[in-house]
């Protein structure tokens, strides 16, 4: 999930650091619950994933809808994509 375009920092915030505000400057791994067609055009995806706080104290899990250039498909590890070679699969 896109979190820094999902959540841009207007040029009007004051830019100070607050320990236990949102964090929203990371890409959040998540879940795609769900995808819907957009009257408008296009897909919306029903994402769950996690938000931290700044200072990794607490976090939360959220879920809603986002467009689809919002979010994307999670690379496979390494493994899980040479596991056919030399397997006999």
């Amino acid at each position: 999930m896109n979190v820094p375009k999902l959540f841009p920092v207007s040029p009007r915030h004051l830019h100070e650091s607050i320990p236990g505000g949102v964090q929203t400057s990371y890409e959040a791994a998540g879940i795609l619950v769900a995808e819907v067609s957009w009257a408008s055009g296009g897909r919306l995806g029903l994402v769950k994933y996690q938000l931290l706080s700044a200072d990794r104290q607490w976090q939360t899990v959220v879920e809603h809808y986002v467009p689809a250039h919002m979010y994307r498909p999670m690379t496979r590890l390494r493994q899980d994509r040479d596991y056919g070679r030399g397997h006999g699969h």
